[in-house]
Parts: C-alpha cells; structure tokens; sequence
C-alpha cells in the first residue's frame, strides 16, 4: 500500500502478510481520510481484501503509547453464515493465522499482541459480528471502538450504521494515547435505489463520506434499438472500449473467463448489479409475482399521465396508508404513474400532508377513481370513522375492492403481467414507483417457515410477509382487482374484439363507478 508499507513494519518474513497491490480505486479509497468510505464493485473486484487491508494499516499507523498500539474494530456482515463464509474466510486468506490467531467462539475475535519491528507491540482485536436486524444495534452499543468495517454494507439495516457512527473512536481512550484514526469502511456490491447506501452517496453527500465506485467487469455491446428479451451482448471490460478497465482480474483464475462464464444463463437485472456495477435490484427468495420481467415492465422514466382518462387511486390503510396512482391506457393497459408512502401517521394526515397536495400540484384538473382495502368500511376504535368516510370528506371518493382474499389479488395483477396487447406489455411502472419495483424485484416475497428435517425443500408461507413493499403492492392489487371485476372500461375500448368479450363476461357484476375530479 502507498500509505505504509505494513509487511516492513511487521518485520517477520515467516509470518508476513500476502503481497498486496492495490488497483487504482481500492489506492484512492486507502488515501482517504474520510470518516465513512464505501467502495461499490462488481463481484470479485477486490473491495473486500481492500478492506481486510486497511483495517491492517491503520492498526499499524496507530501511534504508541508506552510502546504500545493499541486497536480494536469490528467486522460486521448480515448474517451469520455469510459471516463465517465470507467476510471471516477472506480475512484469513489475507492476514495468516499464525500471525493473528482467529477464536472462533462467540463473538468470533481475530486478537493478538505482536511484536513490531520498530520495538512497538501492536495489541490488536477485530471482533467479526452478525447483525441483520436492526434490533441487533443494541450488540454495538457497548462496544469502544477504533474503527468498524461493514461487509457487504447495503445488506444491513440503516439503524446499525447510526448506531456504528457513535462507536468509531472511542478506543483507546485519551489517556492511552487516543487514536491516530477513527472511521467506518465499507464495501458492497450496488444495491438498489431505494437503499440507504444509495441515498448518501448519490443524492445527499453528507460531509466527511465519500463514495468509491469500481468500473464494470464487462461492456454491453447490444444495440440500442435491441428489444427487451433480445440476446445481449457482453465482452470484458480490458479498457479498449473507453474509462478504466475492470479491476483484480488478474487474481482470478482465467482472467475475464472468470466473468465471461459467470454471466451465462443470469438475467439482464443480474448482471447490471452483480457484473456492471450498476444500481438496481435482483430477485432473492420466493417472490410473490416471478412474472414480473423488469427489462420489460419498467420504463426507467416517469409516466406522463394523460387528463382523458381517470387516475386510478388505490388505497391501503393502517398506520403505514399508502396510494398508488394508475391510469388505464387507450388499449387496455394499466400504467403505474407514481406511489405515496405514508410512515407511522393516520389515514387523515397522511391525505393531507401527502396526497392533497401531490394531486393538486401534479395532477390538477384530473378525474379520479378510488378503489381501496374492504377493511376500510370498519370504525375505528376511538371514533365512528371509517377510512371511507375519512377520504369522502376529504373530497376524495373511493370504494371497497371487492375482495382482500390473497390469491384474487395477485391473480388481478398476473392478468396485467403476462399479457402483450398490440404488441406492448399491459402493465408499465415508472420510475416513480420504486418501492413497487423493488417489491416486484426481491422485498415482496413470501416468509420461509423453519425447514423440516424430513423435507428437502424450503417451505414458505401462504401469504407474503408484511413489510414496507407489502403496503404498496396491496394497493396496486385493489386496483388490478376494480379493473378485472369491470369496474372501468374506456369508450377507447369498446369496439375492442378482445376486450368486448371480456367485457360481456363481466356483465352483470359491474360496480357502480364513483369518480370525482381533482381541482
């Protein structure tokens, strides 16, 4: 490393560390002082080992007091399989046991005072702990610390890295010397854009943060006018195609075979995180609806609603009120224009501080249709209201959906999903709905039940486990639920062949249409 040369401070050969050199983003971010540093890299670009290695360096820069250094840090991963796997096998791979003995009890700790070359003894300990709740904060809370690396950082929940901050630089204290550094280091593959990672390192840039971003492992060759599920083209970045070449190719056995077989039979989602470094979001677990195709079904832009059809307004209700804003399309689709979220507040503030003043700034001089959660109809405990009547005197109409049993709803959706109509999807989200794209993706998903020991498979629960992406995802199901019971069907559509014989189907269970207009 340009900062220390750490192998000429250890000073024993037998017990000296792996040759490292650092790429030249993984150099930057080790020349950073910054009291948060994340690096963002495809698989395999070397972010990890980058961080195993400045952990090293800067317990080798801490100053002396009384001949000895003094550092103490912790290693945080999500989980505590992927702990032992992962972030604990790649720092043994880099700092040898023999030279810093690892005690695998609980909490793992890597601990040893070793004798430097200068005469100094380094009294040194990395704990490597789980924590993937964001109740597990509390492990942090007493510890005192010099520094904290966050393994594959965007995994955990953003409470723990508020938590972290109040932890760097209390060790050792004062009276020992202080410290000569202070910090939290990161690294992560890219994770979405509704993350908290993405959040502070591309739209809020907090003071003493920087953000490290590696450069692809391949270049997309696929012609711009190529259609969504045409074959893509991908060739390795070496840097013939312009900007740096992918980095810690050469450590992987193959070179850029190493990326060019791992690309293979992987989705275009995928590759954009995993390989091209791009923000974005991949299915993980039993998603609620595999029909979704994100190449196909996200625009990646706004929607520009248009005022000769109605906003369609679904509604979900609790402490966590939602609306989600659709629009019919003139060939039958269903455009998802944008989603309100509400976070802990009643039904009422939520319409007034979020939802009025959206439609009148937004969408003024629109029609509009609601359509809502059936448990709305029910009084609350405190007073006679119901969700309905609340949005009635807030001038905004809206009716039960005619059902909230499970597999209804999401079959109302799936007709949307899997359906091309003179050759277009007939479901379109924007890009002002990524809660919803996010839940399509990975976060709505149904709950895995404890694994039996006679059964082979993971066993998942019958409905989707409740969480931030349920809320809008129940939302869009009223809606696709309005609409497939007939609800709404535009004159655009009524000489339709296709969907006049849908529309004679529904006959005679049409509901009475209460649409109002936004002024």
């Amino acid at each position: 490393m340009a900062r220390r040369p750490v192998n000429n401070l250890i000073g024993q050969e037998e017990l000296a560390l792996r040759t490292y050199i650092p790429n030249v983003t993984c150099a930057r971010f080790h020349q950073s002082n910054a009291f948060f540093r994340g690096i963002r890299g495809p698989f395999g670009s070397g972010k990890s080992v980058a961080c195993c290695m400045e952990i090293m360096s800067r317990a080798l820069e801490q100053a002396p007091y009384k001949g000895v250094r003094r550092f103490r840090a912790v290693a945080i991963r999500n989980t505590y399989q992927e702990l032992l796997t992962t972030t604990l096998k790649t720092w043994m791979e880099w700092v040898p046991r023999a030279l810093i003995p690892v005690r695998e009890s609980v909490p793992i700790a890597a601990k040893a005072e070793l004798p430097l070359a200068d005469g100094t003894i380094l009294d040194f300990e990395l704990l490597f702990v789980s924590m993937d709740r964001p109740e597990d904060a509390r492990k942090a809370k007493s510890l005192d610390l010099t520094g904290i690396w966050l393994n594959e950082a965007s995994e955990l929940p953003e409470d723990i890295l508020t938590v972290l901050t109040t932890r760097a630089g209390r060790y050792p204290p004062t009276d020992w010397g202080g410290t000569a550094w202070r910090g939290i280091i990161a690294d992560t593959n890219s994770p979405n854009t509704t993350s908290w990672w993405y959040r502070l390192a591309e739209q809020e840039r907090p003071d003493g943060y920087e953000f490290f971003d590696q450069p692809p492992a391949m270049i997309d060759l696929t012609p711009k006018n190529a259609g969504p599920l045409d074959r893509r083209t991908y060739v390795p970045n070496d840097g013939s195609y312009g900007g740096l070449p992918a980095e810690n190719v050469e450590h992987h056995s193959g070179g850029f075979l190493y990326y060019t077989n791992m690309v293979q039979g992987k989705s275009r989602e995928w590759i954009d995180v995993f390989i091209m470094n791009k923000y974005g979001s991949v299915r993980s677990g039993k998603v609620v609806y595999p029909e979704y195709v994100d190449s196909l079904h996200h625009t990646g832009k706004p929607i520009i609603a248009s005022k000769a059809r109605p906003l369609l307004l679904g509604w979900d209700f609790g402490l966590t009120p939602t609306v989600v804003i659709g629009q019919l399309t003139p060939y039958g689709g269903l455009n998802v224009i944008k989603e309100v979220l509400g976070h802990d507040e009643g039904v009422l503030n939520f319409i007034r501080n979020r939802v009025k003043p959206l439609l009148s700034s937004e969408f003024t001089g629109f029609r509009y249709i609601g359509v809502g959660d059936p448990a709305g109809s029910q009084r609350t405990q405190t007073t006679e209201d119901t969700c309905f009547r609340i949005l009635r005197d807030e001038g905004l109409e809206c009716n039960a959906a005619p059902t909230n049993e499970f597999v209804a709803r999401r079959e109302a959706v799936v007709w949307f999903l899997t359906r091309l109509i003179q050759g277009r999807p007939a479901f379109q989200l924007s890009s002002d709905s990524p809660t919803l794209r996010d839940g399509f993706l990975k976060a709505y998903h149904y709950r895995k039940l404890a694994q039996q020991l006679q059964s082979m498979e993971q066993e998942h629960a019958p409905r989707p486990e409740k969480n931030s992406a349920s809320h809008p995802h129940d939302a869009l199901q009223y809606i696709c639920l309005y609409l497939r019971a007939g609800g709404f069907v535009t004159d655009d559509r009524l000489n339709d062949p296709f969907f006049q014989s849908e529309r004679e189907r529904q006959q005679g269970s049409n509901q009475d249409v209460s649409a109002g207009a936004w002024t």
